[in-house]
């Protein structure tokens, strides 16, 4: 079968493949990709969402559109009490290109301490910064250093790598007043910044002649008419068939039985993921009893860590007659204590709109017109996934665990003082004016409500499948379900902690680091 069979309900019941990948997000789409184009094995990439041709998708400034329609998974998560109660919306991409054809474009690879910090939990060199930055140089074609004097950088990969054009004079104040606060000017968030403790840089796009390159038109569309390659959209995984303790299939939600002679990979994201390892049996076993669901392998792990980062908005009003960029022509980066891994790294994003809760749009007071400091915090904090019902007719159970570490709200407090202290600097003087949320003259005790009733995913979902040596460990350093043959997780869900980025670059290395595994074992 070829890929033109794109959602095709005849696929017949008794096709076999040698691998079934589930999840064509950013992760899936490389690794499907790959395996296609470089390898005999026979692929067929599941996707339980539609098409990537809408124009919301293809145009890259359109991409908050996508938000609340079927193009995502429309996730909310359990009311906290530390959140004041309150359910947070927690969307992750549907339909071809997963997160990659609804997000931002922003192509962020991750610190350096990150990736070595992967590599020593994961006991295997492979994960390191160094490792990684070649597999970067095979991946990009990187249009922001035409002299070609990084050599960080790739120049004829697949994935069309551009420097977004943040040459408005008020993105040049903004890297001005970071630099007066001690936050040096970078060339790329992606050149040496990822190696040193602070600064900014404006960001890199996966945008090429104003369209979005997702990973899905990268690595899949060019394979298409390949006999080895088939695609099918609208089929939700339900779980994974098992035969003599190999994983040698999926179940479909409509019923059907798909079957992989070779393998099973899931990049279904760091929610689908472990709901799916659940219903198949592999997870924490008083769970999975308790839902009815007969325990194949004992991994209490499934569903736990579950990491991001928080997105606090912090919105400044405007001066009367401020030359300001349109409202999606965001944004300078401004990121700091970067290289403890295990520490509060903070990723702010700068757009001349207004970005906060629908909490906080409900209490009103929100002007017209606003700059927001989209201010990322990784928290010590975890939340978990977990089962509601053990068949797919329920949604999950989503538990952030924002703030519940001590930690959590001085790291957040900090946040708020520094972004302050640039946006107040006088560089920014002719744009800016007073702090709108949370306001200028709130004290200690109101800052901490506002971001208890503020604070909103960054859609940077990881850790819910983490790669290691100990018990709590789901997959091992090459990606294997620890305990299970035939079945691997290639997507976010195997960070042990979010690295200092959005993760769709970090998820398209995990592809490629996934395809290698997968032809070195099976080939």
């Amino acid at each position: 079968m070829s890929s033109a069979d794109v959602n095709n309900d005849e696929l017949a019941l008794d096709a076999r493949f040698d691998v079934i990948v589930c999840g064509a997000g950013s992760a899936g789409s490389t690794v499907a990709g790959r395996l296609a184009a470089e390898t005999g094995l026979s692929v067929l990439l599941l996707e339980a969402g539609g098409d990537d041709e809408r124009e919301n998708v293809r145009n890259p400034s359109l991409w908050p559109t996508n938000l609340g329609t079927e193009g995502v998974w429309n996730f909310l998560t359990e009311p906290e009490p530390q959140l004041s109660g309150q359910p947070a919306y927690f969307p992750m991409g549907r339909g071809l290109g997963g997160g990659g054809s609804v997000n931002a474009c922003v192509w962020a690879r991750g610190h350096q301490a990150d990736w070595d910090s992967y590599a020593r939990v994961a006991g295997d060199d492979v994960w390191d910064y160094e490792h990684v930055l070649d597999i970067y140089r095979r991946v990009e074609s990187y249009r922001g250093d035409p002299d070609g004097q990084d050599p960080r950088r790739g120049r004829s990969g697949p994935m069309r790598i551009q420097q977004f054009p943040d040459d408005h004079g008020f993105f040049d104040a903004v890297q001005k007043a970071a630099e007066g606060n001690g936050i040096p000017r970078g060339d790329s968030l992606n050149g040496a910044l990822m190696e040193q403790q602070a600064g900014t840089a404006r960001r890199d796009a996966n945008i090429h002649d104003g369209h979005r390159q997702s990973p899905y038109r990268s690595f899949v569309v060019p394979q298409q008419g390949r006999a080895n390659l088939t695609v099918l959209t609208g089929a939700v995984v339900d779980r994974v068939i098992f035969e003599g303790g190999r994983a040698a299939g999926v179940t479909l939600l409509d019923g059907r039985e798909l079957h992989a002679e070779r393998e099973v990979v899931l990049s279904l994201g760091a929610i689908n993921t472990p709901v799916v390892l659940m219903r198949s049996g592999v997870g924490d076993r008083e769970h999975l009893e308790q839902n009815g669901i007969l325990v194949r392998r004992h991994l209490p792990g499934v569903g736990r860590n579950l990491h991001d980062h928080v997105n606090v908005p912090l919105v400044w009003g405007v001066r009367d007659g401020a030359d300001l960029p349109s409202p999606l022509q965001a944004v300078t980066g401004i990121l700091w204590n970067l290289t403890d891994p295990e520490g509060p790294a903070v990723v702010v994003y700068v757009e001349a709109s207004i970005s906060v809760s629908p909490v906080i749009a409900a209490d009103g007071g929100v002007p017209e017109q606003g700059v927001t400091f989209l201010t990322g915090v990784r928290l010590h904090s975890r939340g978990e996934v977990r089962l509601s019902a053990g068949d797919a007719s329920q949604p999950p159970l989503i538990r952030t665990g924002w703030l519940n570490d001590p930690a959590d709200i001085p790291a957040l407090l900090d946040a708020v003082e520094r972004v302050s202290a640039i946006a107040d600097s006088p560089e920014l003087a002719g744009y800016l004016s007073e702090r709108v949320f949370p306001p200028r003259d709130a004290d200690r005790e109101a800052v901490i409500d506002y971001l208890r009733r503020g604070t909103q995913t960054f859609w940077h979902q990881s850790g819910t499948a983490a790669m290691g040596q100990g018990e709590d460990a789901v997959v091992d350093s090459r990606l294997r379900v620890r305990g299970v043959s035939g079945l691997r997780v290639v997507d976010a869900s195997v960070l042990p902690h979010v690295p200092v980025a959005n993760t769709m670059a970090p998820s398209v290395v995990i592809g490629m680091q996934g395809a290698d595994f997968i032809a070195q074992d099976l080939l």
